[in-house]
């Protein structure tokens, strides 16, 4: 197996000729982890009038030279009303957050600042206001005819709330890739099923199909496992390859029974690389077919499988569903908690909990039982890049680092 670095194998990932897939129109519901492929306008001002920013009373500012002042109480307004309102000096109305203020009104008292026996008739007002103080003016976020999202924006759930508040319910995206899972090894056998003192329980397909889903990175498309036969291997591997990406778990190594490289080329798949300088995760395989169809071998070791996924599937993932950019994790500084010691040679991605204290991104690396250790990785959010001839990183040290998500579970202390 001829090694090539890790950057060298995300070169050969990010620069493949490969074309999104085809652009499709969803309902706003669906769209979520999609990627925007149309510009998104509003035919509206945002805020279409002026809005109350908070419960209070709508005032005149002239009447509040002399501090407190009193004044009527000539109405109340709530959220919805459009009823028209004037009032003259000495006068006010009760408002509610998200009510339009009325034309006469260049700001909103909140009810904290006032003190009334009777709020709905009288109030006494104990504070100035600047200019349009409390008041979402028209237009501020976005006048009619803007554009308010931009074709390439991953579809957030912040980003589909501007779609939302701007009418649309449909918009044209790129879709999700279809990923068929193939978990390979005789030794493998399915949760919930008697297991024998040989074997174990296939777990790298819950893995990935959790990082998938819990990123929005494809539809998923379960094949189970295959054993360590050819025949069943290349009968699966063709059914996954009928998907988008498929991403095959274990037999990829030098091992007598490790199939998974020369059936991948009996089916037609062109191998681009096998075989990466990196610890964990040297037998990583990618390929792609004439029928644009891509094929990650992974290792069997879970640990060694994640940090696969996240570093070089990802970015794949990414360029088919649309993006245009950010599909690398981006170099990150941070301080290591912990000691790491390694041997010379390959370079190490050691798995990390990542988060900020006192100002600054530290990382607490994960030390289990190895590559198979998935337990102790629970709370794993991303990974520190050790260099190959680097053999020690001191508590204190500054290291690059890959932040992946952020954890469901973070320590009490990184």
């Amino acid at each position: 197996m001829s090694l090539i670095t890790d950057q060298q194998a995300l070169r050969i990932i990010t620069e493949i000729p490969l074309k999104p897939l085809p652009v499709t129109e969803q309902p706003l519901g669906n769209a979520a982890g999609c990627v925007l492929a149309e510009d998104v306008t509003t035919a509206r001002d945002i805020p279409p009038f002026n809005r109350a920013a908070m419960d209070g009373y709508a005032v005149r500012r002239a009447d509040l030279e002399e501090i407190p002042a009193s004044l009527e109480v000539i109405a109340v307004r709530e959220a919805g009303d459009c009823s028209p309102v004037c009032f003259g000096p000495g006068q006010c109305v009760k408002i509610m957050t998200g009510a339009a203020v009325p034309d006469d009104a260049d700001a909103v008292i909140m009810k904290e600042d006032t003190e009334s026996d009777d709020p709905d008739k009288h109030v006494t007002v104990l504070k100035d206001a600047e200019p349009y103080e409390n008041i979402a003016r028209r237009s501020e976020d976005a006048a009619a005819g803007s554009v308010v999202l931009r074709a390439g924006q991953p579809l957030t759930g912040p980003a589909l709330a501007v779609a939302a508040g701007v009418g649309r319910d449909r918009l044209k995206v790129y879709p999700l890739p279809e990923i068929a899972l193939l978990q390979t090894g005789s030794e493998l056998v399915e949760p919930g099923n008697p297991v024998q003192d040989n074997q174990i329980y296939n777990s790298n397909a819950a893995l990935l199909a959790g990082l998938i889903n819990d990123n929005h990175l494809g539809k998923v498309r379960s094949l189970g496992t295959s054993p360590d036969v050819r025949e069943t291997l290349t009968d699966l591997i063709k059914a996954g390859l009928r998907s988008n990406v498929l991403l095959l778990t274990g037999g990829v190594s030098m091992g007598d029974f490790d199939h998974v490289p020369d059936v991948l080329k009996s089916c037609g798949v062109e191998l681009h690389l096998h075989g990466v300088a990196i610890k964990p995760g040297k037998p990583l395989a990618f390929g792609s077919t004439a029928q644009d169809s891509y094929v990650f071998g992974l290792p069997g070791n879970p640990v060694s499988a994640m940090i696969c996924f996240q570093e070089f599937v990802v970015p794949l993932l990414r360029r088919l569903a649309g993006w245009r950019r950010g599909i690398l994790h981006a170099d990150l500084t941070a301080t290591i908690t912990a000691a790491v010691r390694k041997k010379p040679g390959r370079v190490f991605y050691c798995t990390a909990q990542l988060g900020w204290r006192d100002g600054e991104l530290q990382a607490r690396p994960v030390f289990g039982h190895g590559s198979g250790d998935y337990a102790a990785n629970v709370g794993a959010n991303g990974a520190i890049i050790i260099p190959g001839e680097t053999t020690s990183v001191e508590v204190g040290e500054k290291v690059t680092a890959h932040l992946w998500q952020l954890a469901l579970h973070q320590p009490e202390r990184i």
